[in-house]
């Protein structure tokens, strides 16, 4: 697995020709990369320049979600369980994605169909 360059990141409009440059914020530092002629190109930028943060905020979250499930440290309905596995699974195959690990698709689509049900939670608290 390869290594990224270290963040924190930032996103720098260089306007000409439109284009965002994704650069690390020590002074002195290499360009991440250059997004050009996009119709999201800011949007875009900045969810980029969020990557080393995001990345370490999913490591830290499912660490701990990790650790309350195993030593049942939530006492909670069996649906809030469900969305905690759920949300276990979304964060494992975004980071796997995001270290260039091999993703295992279906269960990129399970915990894509479970975000999906999660939208509407209320929809799904039976007891089972």
């Amino acid at each position: 697995m390869e290594k990224h360059t270290p963040g924190p990141w930032i996103a720098v409009d260089k306007s000409v020709g439109g284009a965002f440059q994704i650069i690390n914020e020590k002074p002195g530092s290499m360009r991440v990369c250059t997004i050009t002629n996009g119709l999201h190109e800011a949007a875009n930028a900045r969810l980029i320049a969020a990557a080393p943060e995001l990345l370490a905020a999913a490591v830290y979250a499912l660490g701990n979600l990790d650790e309350a499930v195993k030593d049942k440290l939530i006492d909670a309905p069996l649906w809030f369980h469900a969305q905690l596995d759920v949300s276990a699974e979304s964060l494992r195959a975004a980071i796997q994605k995001a270290k260039g690990s091999e993703v295992q698709p279906e269960r990129v689509d399970a915990a894509a169909e479970g975000l999906a049900r999660l939208a509407c939670p209320a929809d799904n608290h039976d007891e089972a």
